[in-house]
């Protein structure tokens, strides 16, 4: 079996190697982006979690710019947890992300679902996250939908790493597809 870090460390590589082949996003990827978080929220109401994305996560901002009947609110962090903002002030953490400075604040268990980045998914709900836990400490108690929004390459079919912890997503989000996953979803 491989270890997290193991694993880690061979899709922060892949990433790499990805972000030096191609600093931008395709336009074309960034369309299949939009058409598919476009149709994933086409019935889906409420206020929902998204993030800043990273150099090398996909591009969802322009998307979600398109999806103005969601209310969309940002990850920041507060000691070890994460509470999310919907602020147009922004600053850039020390572990490198952007997060929202001002706004209405929400906690995780008010909002209706989240887009949650990853290092890697699989097909059954799994998510290879970049190591802090943030997420899996902050979304514990939520009943919100977990969308798992990733690179194509990124999604695999079975990452052997679940520990009690951690958080089991309901759909796997890609440029080419929309995975339902697990029993968590309701009405599946």
């Amino acid at each position: 079996m491989t270890s997290k870090t193991e694993l880690r460390q061979k899709f922060k590589a892949l990433l790499l190697a990805r972000h030096e082949e191609a600093p931008q996003p395709k336009n074309s990827e960034t369309v299949q982006y939009q058409q598919n978080l476009t149709r994933f929220f086409k019935d889906r109401t409420g206020s929902w979690g998204a993030f800043y994305p990273l150099a090398d996560e996909p591009p969802i901002l322009s998307s979600l710019s398109e999806i103005s009947h969601i209310d969309w609110f940002f990850p920041r962090v507060r000691g070890d947890v994460m509470e999310f903002a919907n602020g147009l002030n922004l600053q850039s953490h020390e572990l490198g992300f952007t997060e929202p400075t001002d706004g209405e604040v929400r906690s995780a268990d008010e909002l209706d679902g989240f887009l949650i980045p990853g290092l890697a998914f699989d097909r059954q709900g799994v998510r290879l996250g970049r190591g802090k836990g943030y997420y899996d400490r902050s979304l514990s108690q939520s009943t919100g939908t977990r969308v798992g929004v990733c690179y194509q390459v990124q999604l695999v079919d079975e990452l052997d790493i679940a520990e009690d912890h951690d958080l089991a997503m309901d759909y796997v989000l890609t440029e080419n597809e929309t995975v339902t996953c697990g029993s968590r979803v309701k009405g599946s």
